[in-house]
């Protein structure tokens, strides 16, 4: 065989081995007590298209289900489709103390790394209480307020289930690439403090899917809301395959992640990544070796 033959089989199988390495292998387990799994996530090593998207399954003690777990956030779905991953995430929580007089605070620092970032679209920040000024501050831009609002009420018959345009809830959008926040808690009226506990508890403050969440007056009366997911909400996470463009990413065919011969590859709308949809026409999933189908 010619030289410059040999070398050309040789490069061919080497791609052909980069791209059968980015695939799971047979042995993957494709869920996690009643979740699905779905490449490029995996459960274990080797399963998964790198280790970020390793998902570890867990056996709660509580209940003894498996739950499938991103870092400490419980995992609810993951769309191979949508590039999104639903996610339990703990409740920043700002409650009357009776003993002290005093407001303590329950705060969460969320950190994201990638390919994980808040969703934009599918999430709104929300604040719940009577008498509260709740912010996220974006702990990673110079911007030092992300969102916030204002929530008021002077009983629990201003208090109406389904609204949230301030009075007892309050909601804003989540700007385009946020991957981490810290919540912050301020009172409306210090002074009315000690009169609004005596039927609002505790006041809330967080991202939440918005799809999932609508307002009850229960939010404000009791602690309902905190204890709905045990302290915790779902919130969506966008994730990205790479930190390139499409046109970028296809130069570099090894580690090019849209495997079918019938995807599409879509740069991400909330920072820089891309990710892989099948064709028109087609289903499936286009992260796998002939994964979309007709």
């Amino acid at each position: 065989m010619a030289p410059v033959l040999v070398l050309g089989a040789i490069v061919l199988m080497l791609n052909l081995a980069s791209i059968s390495s980015a695939q799971p292998h047979h042995g993957c387990k494709t869920r996690c007590g009643d979740v699905e799994i779905p490449y490029p996530f995996g459960i274990g090593a080797g399963c998964a298209i790198e280790q970020r998207f390793e998902i570890s399954c867990s056996r709660t003690a509580a209940d003894g289900i498996e739950r499938p777990f991103i870092n400490y956030w419980e995992v609810l779905s993951i769309s191979a489709s949508s590039g999104q991953s639903r996610v339990l995430m703990f409740i920043p929580t700002y409650c009357y103390n009776s003993s002290t007089g005093e407001m303590d605070s329950y705060i969460w620092d969320f950190y994201l790394v990638w390919p994980y970032r808040i969703s934009n679209s599918q999430n709104k920040f929300i604040s719940i209480g009577c008498n509260t000024i709740g912010y996220i501050y974006n702990t990673e831009k110079s911007t030092r307020y992300a969102t916030g609002c204002v929530s008021v009420c002077g009983s629990p018959g201003d208090l109406k289930n389904g609204s949230c345009v301030g009075v007892g809830c309050c909601q804003n959008t989540v700007p385009k690439g946020l991957t981490s926040y810290h919540v912050y808690f301020y009172d409306v009226d210090y002074v009315d403090v000690s009169n609004s506990w005596h039927f609002n508890p505790c006041s809330y403050a967080m991202v939440v899917e918005a799809e999932t969440f609508t307002f009850n007056s229960e939010y404000i009366t009791t602690k309902r809301f905190n204890d709905t997911y045990e302290g915790r909400q779902p919130v969506v996470l966008d994730w990205v395959i790479g930190n390139a463009t499409c046109e970028v990413a296809r130069r570099n065919r090894p580690s090019y992640a849209c495997r079918s011969e019938n995807t599409v590859c879509v740069d991400s709308s909330n920072g820089p990544g891309y990710l892989c949809n099948c064709s028109v026409g087609y289903q499936g999933n286009p992260y796998l070796s002939g994964g979309c189908t007709g």
